[in-house]
């Protein structure tokens, strides 16, 4: 029970106790004193947009992302298809043939990923070098 009947209840939104509502404006919009004076204007593109050989080492690993990632279920798919029309009726010229195709999946799974790492250390690469090159001072020989 509250002692005084005409005491106001408690505000339910913040913008209520003096905080201005989302999107309100609290008033003018001016700057503080002095801050454009202390902080100067970034420059527009900090970080320079990737070149064509950047994009296309990127497109490239988008590229044997989805060609790996296809041919990973591809390799239980074959070992299933291997028992169920090789193991079992005891064909053996078949599951060597079908071992094969298994080998060259994988061995293609594997060069794509390897492929993928190497270019992608090299897009890195690059675009790190760009980077410093754009953002450090004239004197800045760009090793890391």
């Amino acid at each position: 029970m509250r002692a005084d009947p005409e005491e106001e209840a408690p505000a339910p939104f913040p913008w209520a106790w003096g905080w201005a509502a989302p999107g309100a404006g609290a008033g003018t919009r001016h700057d503080a004193e002095g801050s454009r004076q202390r902080y100067p204007r970034l420059p527009a593109p900090a970080v320079p947009l990737p070149g064509p050989a950047i994009r296309v080492g990127l497109i490239g690993v988008v590229l044997l992302t989805l060609l790996s990632s296809g041919a990973a279920p591809l390799g239980p798919y074959l070992l299933g298809i291997s028992i169920d029309r090789y193991v079992i009726p005891r064909d053996g010229a078949g599951l060597m043939r079908l071992c094969l195709l298994l080998l060259a999946v994988y061995a293609f799974s594997a060069a794509a990923t390897w492929v993928q790492a190497y270019v992608m250390a090299g897009v890195a690469q690059r675009t790190v070098r760009r980077t410093c090159g754009a953002t450090c001072s004239p004197g800045c020989s760009g090793r890391l």
